[in-house]
């Protein structure tokens, strides 16, 4: 089975030292390279093509956060999981709205950690679900509302939405609602587009704040 290629970005040696470790514990994880910085991060990543880069958000040079945005506009295949000692709502909301396709924290198990690089190469969103759920439970105290007017979602469109709420890849959502994946993949396109988002965790923040979805249909 082909390995998931990762790049690690931190800027301290220890977590570089340690995070190799796991990742050459682990038979089907390899590290191909790691960056100090958000500059060296944007850099290597066009030059390795990892299919998942943990990301640090606090560093010298180029923090996590634009790093994130110039990597997902110069190589939107790869997956950016963001491990963090941050996890106050401004930091994960920062990180949604840079385009992370997931977000944990650094005092996460071994196993999360492992678990969550795999399932953001296979496209799932992996969020930890104390940092993220203060974001929802905000939304949901203000009301459900929109903030900003956004183009109407078509049925199927919403179908999908809603699929992508609980956790589903393309692929799945593909299965679930007899279509092809690339259909699935333009509905993703349009879906964006219409509210004016970047990932699918914000996709479904927005969706949320909306009224379209309720807090208790997502699973992050």
């Amino acid at each position: 089975m082909e390995k998931v290629k990762v790049l690690i970005v931190d800027d301290h040696p220890i977590v570089q030292e340690g995070l190799v470790r796991l990742l050459d514990s682990e038979p089907g994880l390899e590290c191909v390279g790691i960056a100090n910085n958000g500059e060296e991060a944007v850099e290597m990543a066009r030059k390795l093509g990892p299919d998942v880069v943990l990301m640090d958000i606090a560093m010298p040079k180029m923090d996590g956060i634009e790093a994130t945005k110039q990597i997902k506009s110069a190589s939107p295949k790869a997956a950016i999981l963001a491990l963090t000692a941050y996890g106050h709502n401004q930091y994960v909301l920062a990180c949604l709205k840079a385009g992370v396709d997931g977000y944990i924290l650094k005092n996460a198990p071994r196993s999360d950690l492992v678990n969550a690089i795999i399932m953001a190469k296979s496209g799932s969103g992996v969020f930890n679900l104390g940092a993220t759920m203060g974001i929802i439970r905000g939304l949901v105290v203000r009301g459900g509302k929109s903030e900003t007017s956004y183009g109407a979602l078509q049925p199927r469109e919403i179908e999908v939405l809603r699929l992508v709420s609980r956790g589903f890849t393309n692929r799945q959502i593909a299965q679930e609602l007899s279509i092809s994946v690339s259909t699935v993949g333009t509905h993703m396109i349009n879906i964006f587009r219409k509210l004016n988002v970047n990932s699918r965790v914000e996709a479904i923040l927005a969706a949320l704040k909306r009224g379209i979805i309720s807090s208790d249909e997502i699973v992050l």
